[in-house]
């Protein structure tokens, strides 16, 4: 099923789906792969993400994991999974209250314990979700190193594209080796692109996490290591270390050595999985790339230290 491009075909899906009038809509920046829009109704603005099924089914499903474990999440006004309604998967949230964190912030202290309860929900298998038998989700991998490999390797295509240099993806692939990955236990539920941007406050209060489609099944700090990334772009290591701190409870806080090498590898295959994602979706945008780049840069300079 092709997904809308321009408003009027979202409007008239909104229209369709939410069987109301639909005042303005205008697409807002979203991945590659998805196709999000914000149309007014007589109940508030709606996001409408559309998508493909297997990953619209998923995010729809981990979404609803998130809130029945009373974690703040977008309020879900209507789902077409099979896009018969609407021409395309497509999930409709409403509004988030609040602005987006930055990460400096106290209060992002107190996105920890939602992340703990998140982390205890245990999945069968790991890597990108999907629905099992039962109706629950499930990981499509054997195992997190297979994950990992899978994800670094996808890169491989912007290589060939002359999108990211080559030896950067070789320096992931080394350091996947390098980890222990067998000390692992067991798959959990994860965000799998947890930034602060991605959390919402208003009046003193998270009111929002938002964004389950990368959710994912395996280690919990992959949660841990976006946040590190996402605020090594902007500040040194040691504050970058802080910010992520804050993500979990006082009792694990402690970023050793290995700990740090782990995160740092997280980061780097994170970026790499982003990069496999916007070629896949048309690779648009040309200026994200030398970003992207850099950040690898970065992320792999970080780890170096740590050595």
């Amino acid at each position: 099923m092709a997904l809308p491009e321009v408003t009027t075909d979202a409007g008239a899906a909104a229209a369709r789906l939410l069987a109301t009038a639909i005042g303005n809509v205008e697409r807002v920046p979203s991945f590659a792969g998805n196709r999000v829009f914000k149309a007014s109704t007589g109940a508030g603005e709606i996001y409408l993400k559309f998508g493909a099924a297997e990953a619209t089914a998923a995010e729809h499903a981990a979404l609803s994991v998130a809130a029945q474990l009373g974690i703040p999440v977008p309020t879900v006004a209507a789902v077409d999974l099979d896009g018969k309604l609407t021409g395309s998967p497509c999930i409709a949230t409403y509004q988030v209250d609040g602005q987006p964190m930055s990460g400096d912030e106290p209060l992002f202290s107190e996105v920890a314990p939602l992340l703990e309860r998140l982390h205890r929900v245990e999945v069968n298998g790991f890597g990108q979700l999907a629905l099992a038998e039962d109706g629950g989700l499930r990981g499509e991998d054997s195992s997190w190193l297979v994950t990992l490999q899978r994800r670094t390797h996808a890169a491989r295509l912007a290589v060939g594209a002359g999108l990211v240099p080559g030896p950067l993806v070789d320096a992931v692939a080394a350091a996947v080796e390098a980890q222990p990955w067998g000390a692992l236990e067991g798959s959990r539920l994860v965000h799998g692109d947890f930034h602060p941007r991605h959390v919402y406050a208003d009046h003193g209060q998270i009111t929002a996490i938002i964004d389950w489609g990368d959710a994912t099944a395996g280690d919990p700090d992959y949660d841990i290591a976006r946040i590190l990334h996402s605020a090594l772009l902007r500040s040194n290591l040691s504050s970058a270390i802080a910010i992520a701190a804050k993500a979990v409870p006082l009792s694990q806080r402690d970023m050793d050595p290995r700990r740090l090498r782990t995160l740092l590898t997280y980061a780097a295959v994170f970026i790499l999985w982003s990069m496999h994602g916007e070629l896949e979706g048309g690779a648009p945008w040309p200026p994200w790339w030398p970003i992207q780049t850099k950040a690898l840069e970065r992320v792999l300079d970080a780890l170096a230290t740590t050595l």
